[in-house]
């Protein structure tokens, strides 16, 4: 698909033709340098998120983790993440969901919140093949991500030994602290373009 082929629609905006054509001239310039940013396939500029969908080297590395971590036996995905790398996840799996996986969101320090995930795990998990831990903090350095990470992997390897690292994603800026201690540990990593906001 083509970006300059897209046609949008005013019908249902609540502004008269004139003021949608006033809008219109007003964010023109602007207009032609997203789609600049579009032409140049290069993340320098904030606006670079909008090349993602078109990233074909990030979608391979995604579409390869994704194939080496799915499994027939996958029952839950923890995602540990705060604000955009939690609600983000959460929204696109509300949205798709059929089931299973399930998804349980560590998105805040609550004790009560990280013994319930624990509680659903010791029930329903009996090996590693059965979870994916995703990791998710841009600065790979966000307090609460970090302090539940930790909580929830020690417990993990208490049940199922440091194969659990084999079913654990880290989504960070290359070189961050969290990007480094996963690749000590020989973790999965993605990563996400400096200049690129949010997860």
């Amino acid at each position: 698909m083509k970006y300059d082929d897209l046609k949008l629609t005013y019908d249902s905006v609540l502004l008269s033709p004139s003021e949608v054509s006033e809008t219109a001239k007003s964010i023109k310039d602007y207009v032609g340098e997203l789609q600049e940013v579009v032409r140049s396939k290069s993340y320098v500029v904030s606006e670079s998120s909008i090349n993602l969908v078109s990233d074909q080297k990030m979608i391979s590395e995604v579409e390869a983790v994704v194939r080496e971590k799915k499994t027939s036996e996958l029952k839950y995905v923890i995602n540990i993440g705060i604000g955009g790398s939690s609600l983000g996840t959460s929204a696109v799996y509300e949205a798709t969901k059929t089931g299973y996986p399930g998804l349980l969101s560590a998105d805040t320090v609550n004790p009560v919140r990280i013994n319930r995930i624990l509680r659903v795990i010791e029930r329903s998990c009996q090996k590693p093949e059965e979870l994916l831990v995703t990791i998710v903090s841009k600065s790979g350095k966000t307090t609460e991500v970090i302090t539940n990470a930790e909580i929830l992997l020690a417990a993990l390897e208490d049940k199922f030994g440091v194969d659990i690292l084999l079913r654990v994603v880290v989504i960070s800026n290359e070189g961050s602290g969290l990007w480094n201690a996963a690749f000590d540990k020989k973790i999965t990593k993605l990563t996400i373009p400096k200049m690129v906001g949010g997860r």
